[in-house]
């Protein structure tokens, strides 16, 4: 059986620029996270927001902090570091969970909705078209109504 994400058409075939555009973004989180753990970690330590003195950090080279300071203390920035990167990359999964549930493929109707749309006896005189795996059709009991009469030799 196959899923139901690959049973549905999609209309847009995928290239490589939401690929990029994600990688972009991972990049971007992994970066800023990166710098708040490291302004957290200085806080910790008592430098204050900006932290030793040193050249203006930009986003790419914002571990400064970590090669000027002492042994004790780039335990502290790194372990900042871990943490907010860990929760940066959870969130982004979490948004990406979130986003992909509202936007994807909503797949199967649940059993009561199916009742309340089909109606019980629709489901039921149908159901060995629904899920024939479960319920065989029986060849010496025509239904009736033409759908669920095997085809002739």
């Amino acid at each position: 059986m196959t899923p139901v994400r690959t049973q549905r058409r999609d209309p847009y075939p995928w290239t490589w620029e939401p690929a990029v555009g994600v990688a972009c973004g991972l990049l971007l989180i992994v970066l800023l996270a990166a710098r708040a753990g490291e302004q957290v970690a200085l806080r910790l330590l008592g430098h204050g927001p900006a932290g030793p003195p040193t050249p203006a950090p930009t986003l790419a080279t914002s571990l400064t902090a970590l090669a000027s300071a002492t042994p004790n203390d780039r335990a502290v920035i790194v372990g900042c570091v871990i943490v907010a990167e860990a929760v940066a990359l959870a969130a982004a999964g979490w948004a990406a969970y979130q986003v992909a549930q509202a936007i994807g493929p909503s797949g199967f109707a649940s059993t009561p909705q199916a009742r309340h749309v089909l109606g019980l006896g629709r489901l039921r005189r149908h159901r060995s078209i629904i899920r024939p795996d479960l319920h065989h059709r029986s060849r010496t009991t025509p239904t009736g109504n033409g759908h669920d009469d095997p085809p002739s030799s």
